[in-house]
Protein backbone atom coordinates (compact mmCIF):
# COMPACT_ATOMS: atom_id res chain seq x y z
CA UNK A 1 0.00 0.00 0.00
CA UNK A 2 2.82 2.41 0.83
CA UNK A 3 4.54 1.92 -2.51
CA UNK A 4 1.27 2.01 -4.44
CA UNK A 5 0.25 5.34 -2.89
CA UNK A 6 3.69 6.80 -3.50
CA UNK A 7 3.69 5.75 -7.16
CA UNK A 8 0.20 7.15 -7.64
CA UNK A 9 1.45 10.42 -6.18
CA UNK A 10 4.44 10.33 -8.50
CA UNK A 11 2.16 9.73 -11.48
CA UNK A 12 -0.11 12.68 -10.69
CA UNK A 13 2.90 14.92 -10.04
CA UNK A 14 4.24 14.05 -13.50
CA UNK A 15 0.80 14.78 -14.97
CA UNK A 16 0.80 18.22 -13.34
CA UNK A 17 -2.01 17.49 -10.87
CA UNK A 18 -0.29 18.67 -7.68
CA UNK A 19 -3.41 18.52 -5.51
CA UNK A 20 -4.08 14.87 -6.36
CA UNK A 21 -0.41 14.02 -5.90
CA UNK A 22 -0.39 15.54 -2.42
CA UNK A 23 -3.36 13.38 -1.43
CA UNK A 24 -1.40 10.23 -2.21
CA UNK A 25 1.79 11.47 -0.56
CA UNK A 26 -0.27 12.23 2.56
CA UNK A 27 -1.49 8.64 2.55
CA UNK A 28 2.11 7.44 2.51
CA UNK A 29 2.86 9.66 5.51
CA UNK A 30 -0.24 8.45 7.37
CA UNK A 31 0.67 4.81 6.78
CA UNK A 32 4.18 5.59 7.94
CA UNK A 33 2.90 6.75 11.30
CA UNK A 34 1.40 3.30 11.86
CA UNK A 35 4.19 1.19 10.38
CA UNK A 36 7.19 2.86 12.01
CA UNK A 37 10.81 3.08 10.92
CA UNK A 38 10.64 0.40 8.26
CA UNK A 39 9.12 2.80 5.74
CA UNK A 40 10.88 6.00 6.75
CA UNK A 41 12.65 6.13 3.40
CA UNK A 42 9.23 6.36 1.76
CA UNK A 43 8.20 9.09 4.20
CA UNK A 44 11.30 11.02 3.13
CA UNK A 45 10.21 10.71 -0.50
CA UNK A 46 6.63 11.67 0.29
CA UNK A 47 7.60 14.84 2.17
CA UNK A 48 10.20 15.73 -0.45
CA UNK A 49 7.73 15.39 -3.30
CA UNK A 50 5.08 17.29 -1.39
CA UNK A 51 7.64 20.09 -1.29
CA UNK A 52 7.89 19.93 -5.08
CA UNK A 53 4.09 20.17 -5.34
CA UNK A 54 3.71 23.30 -3.23
CA UNK A 55 3.38 26.64 -5.02
CA UNK A 56 4.22 28.56 -1.83
CA UNK A 57 8.00 28.54 -1.25
CA UNK A 58 7.55 28.71 2.54
CA UNK A 59 5.39 25.58 2.50
CA UNK A 60 7.90 23.89 0.22
CA UNK A 61 10.69 24.65 2.69
CA UNK A 62 8.55 23.22 5.51
CA UNK A 63 8.04 19.98 3.57
CA UNK A 64 11.70 19.70 2.56
CA UNK A 65 12.76 20.15 6.18
CA UNK A 66 10.28 17.47 7.26
CA UNK A 67 11.88 15.20 4.67
CA UNK A 68 15.31 16.00 6.10
CA UNK A 69 14.28 14.44 9.43
CA UNK A 70 14.13 11.04 7.70
CA UNK A 71 17.33 11.46 5.71
CA UNK A 72 19.26 8.96 7.85
CA UNK A 73 16.94 6.17 6.67
CA UNK A 74 17.98 6.56 3.02
CA UNK A 75 20.49 3.89 1.93
CA UNK A 76 24.04 5.18 2.12
CA UNK A 77 24.66 4.73 -1.60
CA UNK A 78 21.79 7.14 -2.36
CA UNK A 79 22.44 9.76 0.31
CA UNK A 80 24.86 11.99 -1.56
CA UNK A 81 22.61 12.40 -4.58
CA UNK A 82 19.57 12.99 -2.37
CA UNK A 83 21.44 15.57 -0.27
CA UNK A 84 22.45 17.58 -3.33
CA UNK A 85 18.88 17.71 -4.62
CA UNK A 86 17.30 18.41 -1.23
CA UNK A 87 19.62 21.26 -0.26
CA UNK A 88 19.58 22.73 -3.74
CA UNK A 89 15.75 22.86 -3.64
CA UNK A 90 15.70 24.49 -0.20
CA UNK A 91 18.29 27.01 -1.44
CA UNK A 92 16.16 27.85 -4.48
CA UNK A 93 13.12 28.46 -2.26
CA UNK A 94 15.05 30.86 -0.05
CA UNK A 95 16.49 32.49 -3.19
CA UNK A 96 12.97 33.14 -4.53
CA UNK A 97 12.00 34.58 -1.14
CA UNK A 98 14.99 36.99 -1.33
CA UNK A 99 16.41 35.40 1.83
CA UNK A 100 19.93 35.44 0.44
CA UNK A 101 21.90 34.45 3.54
CA UNK A 102 19.72 31.38 4.08
CA UNK A 103 19.93 30.54 0.38
CA UNK A 104 23.74 30.71 0.53
CA UNK A 105 23.75 28.31 3.49
CA UNK A 106 21.79 25.66 1.59
CA UNK A 107 23.55 26.12 -1.74
CA UNK A 108 26.78 25.63 0.20
CA UNK A 109 25.42 22.40 1.72
CA UNK A 110 24.52 21.16 -1.76
CA UNK A 111 27.97 22.02 -3.07
CA UNK A 112 29.72 20.40 -0.10
CA UNK A 113 27.64 17.23 -0.54
CA UNK A 114 28.62 16.97 -4.16
CA UNK A 115 30.77 14.11 -5.48
CA UNK A 116 31.82 14.05 -9.11
CA UNK A 117 30.83 10.46 -9.71
CA UNK A 118 27.22 11.38 -9.02
CA UNK A 119 27.09 13.11 -12.43
CA UNK A 120 25.08 16.06 -11.15
CA UNK A 121 27.22 18.67 -12.88
CA UNK A 122 24.22 20.71 -14.05
CA UNK A 123 22.87 20.95 -10.51
CA UNK A 124 26.28 21.92 -9.20
CA UNK A 125 26.74 24.63 -11.85
CA UNK A 126 23.31 26.01 -10.97
CA UNK A 127 24.17 26.08 -7.26
CA UNK A 128 27.33 28.08 -7.97
CA UNK A 129 25.39 30.44 -10.27
CA UNK A 130 22.64 31.11 -7.73
CA UNK A 131 25.05 31.43 -4.81
CA UNK A 132 26.97 33.95 -6.91
CA UNK A 133 23.74 35.93 -7.36
CA UNK A 134 23.15 35.91 -3.62
CA UNK A 135 26.67 37.13 -2.88
CA UNK A 136 26.19 39.89 -5.49
CA UNK A 137 22.98 41.07 -3.83
CA UNK A 138 24.73 41.08 -0.45
CA UNK A 139 27.59 43.14 -1.92
CA UNK A 140 30.26 40.45 -1.61
CA UNK A 141 31.54 40.72 -5.18
CA UNK A 142 34.75 38.80 -4.50
CA UNK A 143 32.87 35.65 -3.48
CA UNK A 144 30.34 36.27 -6.24
CA UNK A 145 33.08 36.33 -8.88
CA UNK A 146 34.71 33.20 -7.45
CA UNK A 147 31.43 31.29 -7.76
CA UNK A 148 30.70 32.69 -11.23
CA UNK A 149 34.10 31.51 -12.49
CA UNK A 150 33.66 28.12 -10.83
CA UNK A 151 30.31 27.71 -12.60
CA UNK A 152 31.97 28.60 -15.93
CA UNK A 153 34.85 26.19 -15.35
CA UNK A 154 32.54 23.28 -14.51
CA UNK A 155 30.21 24.07 -17.40
CA UNK A 156 32.97 24.22 -19.98
CA UNK A 157 34.69 21.07 -18.70
CA UNK A 158 31.55 18.95 -18.67
CA UNK A 159 28.94 20.51 -21.04
CA UNK A 160 26.05 19.39 -18.78
CA UNK A 161 22.45 19.19 -19.94
CA UNK A 162 20.98 22.49 -18.74
CA UNK A 163 18.24 24.77 -20.05
CA UNK A 164 19.23 27.81 -22.12
CA UNK A 165 18.60 30.29 -19.29
CA UNK A 166 21.09 28.54 -16.99
CA UNK A 167 23.63 27.95 -19.76
CA UNK A 168 23.60 31.58 -20.86
CA UNK A 169 23.53 32.66 -17.22
CA UNK A 170 26.96 31.09 -16.69
CA UNK A 171 28.41 33.86 -18.89
CA UNK A 172 25.95 36.67 -18.21
CA UNK A 173 26.66 36.52 -14.47
CA UNK A 174 30.32 37.21 -15.24
CA UNK A 175 29.34 40.09 -17.54
CA UNK A 176 27.27 41.66 -14.79
CA UNK A 177 30.02 41.29 -12.21
CA UNK A 178 32.63 42.96 -14.45
CA UNK A 179 30.27 45.92 -14.73
CA UNK A 180 29.62 46.06 -10.96
CA UNK A 181 33.19 46.11 -9.63
CA UNK A 182 34.67 49.38 -8.37
CA UNK A 183 36.62 49.89 -11.59
CA UNK A 184 34.36 48.31 -14.22
CA UNK A 185 36.05 46.27 -16.94
CA UNK A 186 33.70 47.16 -19.77
CA UNK A 187 35.40 45.12 -22.48
CA UNK A 188 35.15 41.94 -20.42
CA UNK A 189 31.54 42.71 -19.49
CA UNK A 190 30.66 43.09 -23.17
CA UNK A 191 32.66 40.00 -24.16
CA UNK A 192 30.79 37.71 -21.78
CA UNK A 193 27.46 39.39 -22.41
CA UNK A 194 27.88 38.66 -26.12
CA UNK A 195 28.66 35.00 -25.39
CA UNK A 196 25.40 34.71 -23.43
CA UNK A 197 23.34 36.42 -26.13
CA UNK A 198 25.02 34.41 -28.90
CA UNK A 199 23.90 31.20 -27.22
CA UNK A 200 20.31 32.38 -27.49
CA UNK A 201 20.75 33.65 -31.06
CA UNK A 202 22.11 30.28 -32.19
CA UNK A 203 19.05 28.45 -30.82
CA UNK A 204 16.49 31.18 -31.45
CA UNK A 205 14.42 29.33 -34.04
CA UNK A 206 13.72 26.39 -31.74
CA UNK A 207 13.09 28.25 -28.49
CA UNK A 208 9.82 28.11 -26.55
CA UNK A 209 7.95 31.31 -25.66
CA UNK A 210 9.30 31.33 -22.09
CA UNK A 211 12.87 30.99 -23.35
CA UNK A 212 12.35 33.85 -25.81
CA UNK A 213 11.14 35.96 -22.88
CA UNK A 214 14.31 35.02 -21.02
CA UNK A 215 16.35 36.15 -24.02
CA UNK A 216 14.48 39.46 -24.06
CA UNK A 217 15.34 40.03 -20.39
CA UNK A 218 19.03 39.25 -20.94
CA UNK A 219 19.29 41.42 -24.04
CA UNK A 220 17.54 44.37 -22.38
CA UNK A 221 19.84 44.07 -19.38
CA UNK A 222 22.81 43.84 -21.72
CA UNK A 223 21.74 47.10 -23.35
CA UNK A 224 21.81 48.79 -19.92
CA UNK A 225 25.36 47.49 -19.39
CA UNK A 226 26.35 48.74 -22.84
CA UNK A 227 24.97 52.23 -22.16
CA UNK A 228 27.47 52.59 -19.30
CA UNK A 229 30.46 51.91 -21.58
CA UNK A 230 32.46 54.38 -23.73
CA UNK A 231 31.18 52.58 -26.85
CA UNK A 232 27.67 53.96 -26.25
CA UNK A 233 28.91 57.43 -27.29
CA UNK A 234 29.98 56.05 -30.65
CA UNK A 235 27.18 53.67 -31.65
CA UNK A 236 23.66 52.87 -30.54
CA UNK A 237 23.31 49.50 -28.89
CA UNK A 238 21.43 47.68 -31.66
CA UNK A 239 23.97 48.69 -34.32
CA UNK A 240 26.86 47.65 -32.10
CA UNK A 241 25.08 44.41 -31.17
CA UNK A 242 24.41 43.38 -34.76
CA UNK A 243 28.00 44.12 -35.76
CA UNK A 244 29.45 42.06 -32.90
CA UNK A 245 27.04 39.23 -32.21
CA UNK A 246 28.30 37.18 -35.17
Amino acid sequence: MVKSNYYYGDYYLRMGDAAQAIEYYDKVIELGEALGDEINEWKYEAYFHKGLCEADERKSIEMFKEAEKFFAFIPLEKQNTKAITLYRNIGVCYYKLDMDEEAIKYFTKAIEGYEKEEKKIGTLVECYELRSDCYTILGNLEYAMEDAWKAKELFEENTPDMDIWDRAGVYFNIAMLYSFIDEPEHDKALEYGLIACRMYEEEKEGLEVDDLEGFKVIKETFEILYDDTPYARQQDFETWYQENIK
